[in-house]
């Protein structure tokens, strides 16, 4: 089964360029550092909801502030933010295996326990240097989502057409 989460391309842009211009950037768990200072990211978030932030340091606030103290962020499309714990999707356990990558046991509902997951935007996406020029190139040529496609081994980001989101 896939779940394929849509984020409008607009808010992830605004994400990724405060990720690439912040001077520092946060570390997770699961990214390989070997002596090398954390990459920008996005960090695609569950807790209240599913949605994508930056990793960059200091964070960039809500403008306008939909909470005091809220970091910036974009939810995907139908999943949040609840306003408690019971509104939720249901749960899947997502847990992260021995060399640090997420595995997803039920891809059909995201739930459960809260996870946070870097995706670097210095890899390579397709034949795109880097994740940041597709998400630019993307943004360039009226792509309206980035779209999170999750199976149970994996995720993997594409831009689709207006037409083929049907939004």
């Amino acid at each position: 089964m896939t779940t394929i989460l849509l984020f409008p391309l607009d808010a992830v842009l605004r994400l990724a360029e405060h990720a690439a211009a912040a001077p520092e950037h946060e570390h997770f768990p699961t990214q390989v550092i070997d002596g090398q200072p954390p990459s920008p990211c996005l960090v695609w978030v569950h807790d209240s909801g599913t949605y994508l932030m930056s990793n960059g340091i200091p964070g960039s606030k809500m403008d306008p502030p939909d909470q005091p103290g809220a970091f910036d962020h974009v939810h995907a499309e139908g999943y949040g933010p609840c306003r408690s714990p019971r509104e939720s999707v249901a749960a899947a356990d997502l847990v992260f295996d021995k060399d640090g990558r997420l595995e997803i046991p039920d891809p059909g509902e995201l739930g459960g326990d809260d996870f946070a997951e870097p995706i670097d935007l210095t890899e390579p996406h397709g034949r795109t240097p880097t994740l940041l020029r597709a998400i630019r190139a993307a943004h360039r040529i009226g792509r309206p989502h980035l779209a999170l496609t999750v199976t149970a081994e994996t995720y993997a980001i594409s831009f689709p057409e207006a037409t083929e989101t049907g939004r």
